[in-house]
This record gives structure tokens, C-alpha cells and sequence, in this order.
């Protein structure tokens, strides 16, 4: 997912130890984590997931 990201999107393709690299990684780690969490329980609440945007 990471190499997608930023093979698609130039702000992204700064080191990993960046501020945006760090970013990243983190938000594929919580996107990863939430979609597993629907896969389980497909008709949990998710509120409880901050709001991107």
C-alpha cells in the first residue's frame, strides 16, 4: 500500500523518517486496522475512528 501511495502521490514520496512518511505509515496502519475490525464485526459502530479530511 505505502508504494502505491506514493508512486500516485508526489507529497508522499519523501523518506519514511519524514513527517509525511511517518504520516503515512500511520494512516495505512489505521485504515488497515479498521478495515479488519469490518470485516469482524460489519455492523460495529465507527465513531470511534477519528475523522480524516
Amino acid at each position: 500500500m505505502t508504494r502505491a501511495i506514493r508512486d500516485e502521490v508526489p507529497a508522499y514520496r519523501r523518506p519514511l523518517d519524514s513527517a509525511a512518511g511517518r504520516d503515512l505509515t500511520e494512516s495505512i496502519r489505521r485504515a488497515a486496522l479498521q478495515v479488519v475490525e469490518l470485516f469482524e464485526h460489519p455492523d460495529s459502530a465507527q465513531d470511534h475512528h477519528p475523522a480524516t479530511g
